[in-house]
């Protein structure tokens, strides 16, 4: 099941700002927009995503299915189909 923000960001081409730590696709999603930012720092940017991943592991996602939907295709797109 899509939450509503991932239904806004289907609607939005995936570029809806919010994201739902109950929703693994949310999460996938946020990780997967903070990995195309370009920044002279990847550091930080590979932190965040580290921070992310961590947060919605908190909320009981599982990581190995977190990272599969990241190296996937854009997880607003995944999110559709069930």
């Amino acid at each position: 099941m899509t939450c509503s923000d991932c239904k806004a960001a289907s609607e939005t081409s995936g570029l809806w700002p919010q994201h739902n730590p109950a929703c693994i696709f949310c999460g996938a999603r946020l990780i997967q927009r903070l990995g195309k930012l370009r920044t002279p720092s990847s550091e930080q940017i590979t932190a965040r995503r580290k921070a992310v991943l961590a947060e919605w592991m908190a909320h009981g996602h599982s990581e190995t299915q977190l990272r599969a939907l990241v190296k996937g295709p854009l997880a607003v797109a995944e999110g559709k189909r069930k």
